[in-house]
């Protein structure tokens, strides 16, 4: 079991190393997630460790760097009045990049102006200020069915999702499609089912036998009863239910 001054002495070590590599970044795994705030990470643990000598046998011991707290999540994208956000999980990819300033003079103090930030005066090049700038993955994470011509969202499996092509078509596939709200309960009427049941009546209405109280005769409709009420159908959208 380490002591505090061992600790301290490891975190000085990577300290050094990472002011010392500032223009690479670390891949990591994401620890913990906040359920309430998705830009940032509770937990991430860096894919980095070094080799350390110990003083009482020579025993040579790997210590892995160590897990970092709250660290800023930039996959997320919100301009103006539009958010997209991402469903992080445990055990997800991430890349960390350093920030050369303190993160929390930036988000706690929500300074806005370069001019606010001395550099001399707030800590530079730390640990706890490390950003994860996107996801990372390797060879062995391929994914099947890849559209690279048109703009896709989707899950790994593709068994959902939402499809925009450069020529206007705009696809979405799931098991369920809701419009308006989540939860939204009425269903859209299928126009060819809607097409075949107005046809039957018209049919039905227009062609009929019945008895002429004047002439005392049969006959079907001289002139059709119910007018024609056209195609219901959309020309703009379309399901293969």
């Amino acid at each position: 079991m380490q002591n505090e001054d061992q600790q301290e002495e490891e975190r000085k070590y990577f300290q050094n190393l990472f002011f010392n590599s500032m223009h690479f970044g670390i891949p990591a795994l994401i620890v913990e997630t906040y359920d309430d705030n998705p830009f940032l990470i509770k937990t991430v643990q860096p894919f980095r460790s070094d080799s350390f000598i110990d003083p009482d046998d020579d025993e040579i011991f790997k210590v892995p760097l160590p897990t970092i707290s709250n660290v800023p999540f930039t996959g997320h994208m919100m301009f103006g009045n539009f958010l997209i956000s991402l469903p992080l999980k445990k055990g997800d990819k991430v890349w960390l990049t350093g920030c050369d300033i303190s993160l929390d003079d930036l988000l706690e103090l929500k300074l806005e102006n370069i001019n606010d930030i001395d550099i001399r005066e707030t800590r530079r090049l730390d640990l706890s200020d490390m950003v994860a700038v996107g996801s990372f993955a390797t060879k062995k994470d391929t994914i099947s069915d890849y559209d690279k011509d048109n703009l896709v969202l989707r899950t790994v499996d593709n068994s959902v999702y939402l499809k925009i092509k450069s020529n206007g078509e705009f696809t979405m596939k799931g098991t369920k499609l809701m419009f308006g709200a989540e939860g939204a309960s009425t269903a859209l009427a299928n126009a060819v089912k809607v097409n075949s049941r107005l046809g039957n009546i018209e049919s039905f209405l227009n062609s009929h036998i019945h008895t002429d109280p004047l002439s005392v005769s049969t006959g079907p409709v001289v002139t059709p009863f119910v007018e024609s009420v056209g195609s219901t159908a959309s020309t703009k959208v379309f399901t293969n239910d």
